[in-house]
């Protein structure tokens, strides 16, 4: 059905509000939080700040930021049955200050707070779709909280939000000014998205995922069973230390790892995985806010007589394919290769890489930054980031609880750990089949 015209703007509660499309990702977005229940589709970090922090410089950054985003004023309606994100004319304000400073254990209070905030259902028209809030645990210590449904912004623009927030804070708390936002504006983005969805280049990532998935198996997993999304994961998570140079785990390295361990667990040669991604294809899009986050497939081998050498080329050679036409959104994929219904929301596991710093400067301060939430998990996420430790790597587990037990998962976890330090071991000519 053709999208009807599109108002200009809306009248409610003695305002005018401008009317902008969604984008082909936050309508999926919009269809999915319709059909599913109360649980938010939302995403959720914090930075962890150590030392004597300026609040209300910090709270002020938040509100700037969130104007050139337009974080702060946004609400999905429907005009004739069909959904619109409204930006009002006037800001609402999004930051709270919350004091913790007096409880018996101010951190633990502050953690529950966030745990209880990033699952609060969201009702799309009314709610506020991006909340910010400055926790104060102590004089030196500070949780700073944002959350977003995915609806409004997704995972990289909502970091992309925090690092503005953190750029302002900065040069405000060094007395100079602010450098001139860089990001789009949320009708640009949209349009980006829309332009994108009707061009030469469209057409191509089709025809290229086409013939790239053609005799593509059906996903597998360790579950072998399929059940709704969950919003609360069992989670379990290590760590790996380095040993040695090179030791650390690249991002085509942990992909073939996971690659051979779920093939080796399921009696596959081919496995597909899913590889979340910004779908952000120009560096404007990289600054700017707004919801275009999608997911593609890694179609791995490790058939006979490959290597570990072979499976971690490939896996690069396939990392760097998939994100080329990261654009191209997994619903359209999975349409082209002939996958619908529940077979259409994952192509396997997921493997979240995030292996960027993060260290988030404020003034002199530097904060930690700890991400909560990217969404809901159907079946099993393997998130890899930085550890504690320089040079070591941090393996978490978040697993759909309707699937997996906790006993289940962490001895699926402890496996893969083994897995991953074998794999690093081997030599590069060593056969992938030996790793176990």
């Amino acid at each position: 059905m053709n999208q009807p015209v599109q108002p200009t703007s809306i009248s409610g509660c003695g305002t005018r509000a401008r009317v902008i499309a969604l984008s082909a990702a936050a309508h999926s977005v919009w269809f999915s939080q319709r059909v599913s229940g109360d649980a938010p589709i939302s995403v959720a970090q914090y930075v962890d700040i150590r030392g004597a922090l300026d609040i209300d410089l910090l709270m002020d950054s938040v509100r700037w930021a969130g104007r050139e985003f337009g974080a702060g004023r946004l609400h999905v309606v429907e005009v004739d049955g069909f959904p619109y994100q409204t930006l009002a004319a006037a800001d609402d304000d999004f930051v709270a200050a919350v004091d913790f400073r007096g409880r018996v254990n101010p951190v633990a209070a502050a953690q529950q707070w966030m745990r209880e905030e990033q699952s609060r259902p969201v009702d799309m028209s009314a709610d506020q779709l991006i909340v910010a809030a400055v926790l104060r645990i102590s004089e030196v210590h500070t949780y700073w909280y944002v959350r977003a449904h995915q609806v409004a912004l997704d995972a990289y623009g909502l970091r992309t939000l925090i690092e503005r927030s953190a750029e302002l804070y900065t040069h405000a708390f060094v007395g100079a000014s602010a450098s001139p936002s860089e990001a789009l504006d949320l009708e640009a983005v949209v349009a980006s998205d829309a332009t994108y969805r009707t061009s030469d280049r469209f057409e191509r990532d089709r025809e290229a995922w086409a013939e790239h998935l053609a005799g593509v198996p059906d996903p597998v997993t360790f579950a072998g069973a399929a059940a709704p999304a969950q919003s609360e994961p069992v989670v379990i998570g290590g760590e790996l230390a380095p040993s040695g140079p090179g030791a650390a785990l690249s991002a085509p390295t942990v992909v073939a790892a996971f690659g051979a361990f779920l093939a080796q667990h399921t009696g596959r040669d081919e496995i597909t995985v899913t590889l979340p991604t910004p779908a952000r294809g120009t560096a404007a899009l990289r600054r700017s806010g707004g919801s275009l986050a999608s997911v593609v497939p890694l179609r791995l081998s490790s058939g006979a007589g490959m290597t570990v050498g072979d499976a971690s080329m490939a896996a690069g050679r396939e990392l760097a394919g998939a994100l080329s036409r990261q654009r191209h959104r997994q619903e359209d994929i999975a349409r082209e290769v002939g996958v619908i219904g529940d077979r259409a929301a994952s192509f396997g596991p997921t493997i979240e890489l995030m292996l960027a710093d993060s260290e988030v400067p404020l003034g002199p301060l530097d904060g930690a930054l700890h991400v909560l939430t990217t969404g809901r998990v159907d079946d099993l996420t393997v998130r890899v980031r930085p550890g504690a430790v320089e040079g070591a790597t941090r393996i978490d587990f978040l697993a759909n609880p309707d699937l997996y037990s906790e006993t289940e998962l962490r001895r699926l976890h402890q496996r893969f750990l083994v897995f991953v330090e074998g794999f690093l071991a081997a030599d590069a000519d060593s056969p992938l089949s030996t790793v176990v």
